[in-house]
């Protein structure tokens, strides 16, 4: 029990770090040098999000908050029309960094929200899979764009983009980036990239509707006043770039919260299961009280005999060489609780039938088909366009030749007349010469006189 408790008072007391999805805020402002400290929190089951309020108090709203984020988006959460978000991202320099917990690239580019004003775009990141999900359906690729207000810095805006797979070529703004992967292959390296345009990444921003709510960083802190603005139609990835990116992200997906915003955050679910009060719910997450502590009453429990029952702790002590792991039931309890409201909630935020996720998987081929509809028809207006280019030069080639045809005709008949009138003047001059001899002889014109 002393271990147990020694074990607490370190994970309760540990320090905070950086958070990828805060990352360039001013949460966790970056470093002069670079990345700066790793994040000490990861998505497995000791470090993972069921235990991020155990890493510091910093991190008590990941247990606690009422505002988390992801959610499932349905038909309760209202859709944005297009324009209501406008992306400007120029083309410049970035940097391709892995966090540990993610691949970011940071970078700069403005966006402007209708009622919000002018926000800057910071960094933007991955995560795998989607931690949003549409009715219930998640994607393999999620794509946050964290933004901080201009007039408030405080305030974070975050775009989240979904990704589908495609054996064929996907996103090229995002898949040009991607393919530098292998140069981040470790926690902490970061590679320059120069000359990247994101004018695609821009346009899709600007012409999406979006489903828009106020939630939280889906990472600790997991500080809650986020507005995200999630992109109602998934793009496009390349399989095979996809598998590059996993092998840096692996797995970084929060699981759903709740199913709407203002919802009870799913771990106090978890433990209001297992018939704790509010209270001592609160004061297990933030590390206070343990759960049934002897002695203490529990709700209409006196003396404490139902909550030494419900707190009976099987502590077992598994040996592996020289290190020693201490599991409690009663954690293990919480989590498979917690798990199984998870799957509850999911369920309930279903609110469609099953043809209804089959109608939104046919959308989806059907925008893949419009896509590469487009691409076609703009490949086939790029040709019509260089046709009618080759056709203008040959029709522009055809009149300078007959330019010169006529010119060369035109010289061709001056010369003919130059010609012909040189013959007649010959000839004028040829019969000049023969009538006046002529008329000399029928005179017998002697110019000398008649000699006897």
């Amino acid at each position: 029990m002393v271990l147990l408790f020694s074990l607490l008072f370190l994970i309760f007391h540990a320090r905070s770090v950086l958070s990828s999805c805060a990352h360039g805020t001013f949460l966790h402002p970056r470093a002069a040098g670079g990345i700066g400290e790793l994040p000490n929190f990861d998505y497995g089951p000791v470090r993972g999000p069921t235990n991020w309020h155990s890493i510091s108090r910093e991190n008590i709203l990941c247990a606690v908050g009422l505002q988390q984020s992801p959610i499932n988006l349905n038909g309760r959460i209202p859709i944005e029309p297009v324009g209501f978000v406008r992306s400007s991202i120029p083309r410049q320099d970035i940097l391709f960094e892995n966090l540990g917990t993610t691949a970011e690239v940071v970078l700069n580019g403005t966006t402007l929200v209708r009622g919000a004003g002018e926000f800057r775009l910071k960094q933007f990141h991955f995560h795998t899979p989607s931690e949003h999900r549409i009715l219930g359906q998640h994607f393999p690729v999620e794509l946050h764009l964290v933004h901080t207000s201009v007039a408030n810095p405080s305030q974070i805006a975050v775009i989240a983009l979904f990704f589908q797979l495609t054996s064929r070529g996907g996103f090229s703004d995002l898949e040009r980036i991607i393919t530098h992967v292998p140069r981040i292959s470790s926690p902490g390296q970061t590679v320059g990239l120069r000359g990247f345009d994101f004018g695609i990444l821009s346009r899709t921003i600007s012409s999406m509707p979006m489903f828009r709510y106020v939630g939280s960083l889906t990472t600790p802190p997991c500080t809650e006043g986020v507005t995200f603005l999630v992109g109602t139609q998934p793009l496009f990835m390349n399989v095979e770039i996809f598998n590059l990116l996993k092998g840096v992200t692996r797995f970084n997906s929060r699981f759903i919260q709740a199913d709407i915003p203002g919802r009870q955050n799913v771990l106090l679910s978890g433990l209001h299961n297992i018939g704790l009060t509010n209270q001592q719910c609160r004061r297990l997450v933030s590390g206070r009280e343990l759960i049934g502590k002897p002695g203490r009453r529990n709700g209409n429990n006196r003396g404490g005999r139902k909550g030494k029952n419900r707190q009976k702790e099987v502590v077992s002590t598994i040996a592996s060489g020289n290190s020693t792991q201490v599991v409690t039931s009663t954690v293990q309890q919480t989590v498979t609780s917690s798990n199984l409201v998870t799957e509850t909630t999911r369920n309930d935020q279903v609110t469609t039938t099953i043809s209804s996720v089959v109608a939104s998987q046919t959308a989806m081929e059907d925008y893949q088909r419009d896509r590469d509809d487009d691409r076609r028809d703009d490949r086939r207006d790029d040709d019509d366009r260089r046709d009618d280019d080759d056709r203008r030069d040959d029709d522009d080639r055809r009149d300078d030749d007959d330019r010169r045809d006529d010119d060369d005709r035109r010289d061709d008949d001056r010369q003919r007349q130059e010609q012909d009138q040189g013959r007649q003047t010959v000839q004028t001059t040829a019969n000049t010469a023969t009538a006046s001899a002529a008329f000399i002889q029928r005179r017998n014109y002697m110019p000398f006189g008649r000699q006897a």
